[in-house]
């Protein structure tokens, strides 16, 4: 039973890395025009006018092809709950060439919200009550005390990814969006050249994005299905959660990055309600001006003209997530079973119980690595 059905998935696995390839259909929601309307805006906030950006987006040399998705669904066993993976990694595909094509508030909010969900009015007012309750800080990216350079910071990620046993390679790049971010495909740690990180931070840093993001990826790695390092369906919530709480549990949580996920989530409810100039209106009270438009631009990602309704909903994940987490193991019932399931490879809280079974029925292996305070706790292995 088992190698016919780990066959079953393996065939349906090489068929879906055919299909999607390396692309990565983010490419085409991030605008690249940012800088000029940033200024547009922040010059008209200024003077007390009224704009929002308008955003313009590559498009793919090749418009991506539906149907090779279409019919792979189609191959899909509906009522097998380890195929419906398969299934849903195409219909999220699907979302996202459509969210691509149309541009529109309406229609990226109806697809992300069927993906990843959308704040509820209780994690708002969670949101609310920290912007209220956590002192601001002088400085947003958090921390304190020396600053690193992009050359320091990788010297220290080098350490920490050698005294895990991983092979991502740390690289420093000129022209990358974020300050840091994991090219899981490239199997790399990027950390933009111009960065300055306070010293103080770096732990959370090898907590977030190591001891989390890339050590789930490792995990998925060795397992005999490729879609386990690259994120099944909705794992985002949990994959963000996970990543807050590990700062968390080796106490080093930073109020401002809690103060950051929580402007986030109230910027993607604003957002599915209003303009852009609503969501910098909404949160600038509580953060600053480039923070403020990163937010609201976030928020719109994907949307050209930013004055209609709509948000594409991700940056409510990273606070609900970490609510999440938090409830799950503080939950009496969760066991190892499940603990080490959701290490296993890139995977959400909702389908735990299909993915520990199947580790129980051999078909996926158990996590080689899990972390350091999963490490501390009873009778789990150290992997």
């Amino acid at each position: 039973m088992k190698k016919s059905k780990l066959k079953r998935l393996q065939q349906l696995d090489k068929r879906w890395e055919q299909i999607v390839g390396d692309i990565d259909l983010d490419l085409y929601l991030s605008p690249v025009n940012r800088a000029q309307e940033e200024k547009r805006f922040l010059e008209a906030w200024r003077t007390g006018t009224v704009v929002n950006p308008v955003f313009r987006y590559l498009e793919p040399a090749v418009p991506p092809d539906r149907e090779p998705i279409e019919r792979f669904m189609q191959s899909v066993r509906e009522n097998d709950p380890m195929e419906r993976f398969y299934r849903d990694l195409a219909q999220k595909r699907l979302y996202e060439i459509e969210m691509i094509s149309a541009g529109s508030g309406d229609v990226i909010t109806r697809h992300m919200t069927a993906l990843m969900g959308q704040p509820n009015p209780e994690l708002i007012a969670k949101a609310q009550l920290n912007l209220e309750t956590i002192p601001r800080a002088q400085d947003e990216s958090g921390g304190g005390g020396d600053l690193m350079d992009a050359e320091a910071c990788a010297a220290v990620c080098r350490d920490a990814m050698k005294a895990l046993g991983f092979d991502y390679r740390i690289v420093i790049l000129k022209d990358f969006i974020a300050k840091a971010g994991v090219d899981h495909l490239g199997k790399q740690f990027i950390i933009r050249e111009d960065v300055k990180f306070p010293a103080s931070i770096m732990d959370s840093i090898v907590y977030h994005e190591i001891e989390t993001h890339i050590l789930r990826s490792v995990n998925g790695r060795s397992q005999p299905l490729k879609i386990f390092a690259h994120g099944l369906p909705g794992y985002m919530l949990t994959e963000e959660g996970l990543a807050e709480y590990s700062e968390q549990a080796n106490g080093c949580l930073d109020p401002e990055t809690v103060r950051r996920i929580s402007a986030r989530a109230i910027g993607v409810y604003t957002a599915i309600r209003g303009s852009f100039h609503d969501v910098f209106a909404r949160v600038i009270p509580y953060v600053s001006e480039p923070m403020a438009f990163d937010i609201a631009q976030r928020a719109k990602l994907g949307i050209r003209d930013t004055s209609e309704p709509g948000a594409y909903t991700r940056d409510y994940t990273y606070l609900a997530g970490l609510e999440a987490v938090n409830a799950f193991f503080d939950d009496e019932t969760t066991d190892n079973r499940k603990i080490q399931a959701i290490f296993c490879g890139k995977i959400g809280l909702n389908d735990l119980d299909v993915i520990a079974q199947m580790i129980d029925e051999g078909v996926l292996n158990p996590p080689r690595h899990l972390p350091r305070y999963i490490r501390s706790l009873p009778d789990i292995p150290n992997g």
